[in-house]
């Protein structure tokens, strides 16, 4: 894989993501990339009035998720729950899947 081709995974990925969170019904709020610090990530999402943010880590490859209880910006979050998966990444169906059952739960 070309390095200009992570760019372009990682936004199919979020897009698959976004048509998911649409079911639910949720939606992105802000978004984050970053290429240079091993394709990390974070998305800021809204459901059902509450707030979440789920973070990729990808030099651990660690996908977490917090709940804030505020409705408006600046939110602040709890404790971190840990989302398991395989290729966290990437955002395969599976892991897509049990993040939107996170976010519902």
């Amino acid at each position: 894989m070309e390095s200009h081709d992570y760019a372009i995974a990682h936004f199919e990925s979020m897009s698959r993501f976004a048509a998911a969170l649409k079911a639910l019904p949720a939606q992105i709020l802000e978004h984050s990339w970053s290429g240079q610090s091993f394709g990390s990530w974070c998305v800021v999402i809204r459901h059902g009035g509450r707030i979440s943010q789920l973070t990729y880590d990808g030099r651990e490859g660690h996908l977490a998720l917090r709940h804030s209880t505020d409705r408006k910006p600046p939110y602040s979050y709890g404790a971190e729950q840990s989302v398991a998966g395989n290729d966290l990444g990437s955002l395969s169906a599976a892991v897509i899947e049990e993040v939107c059952r996170a976010i519902a739960s």
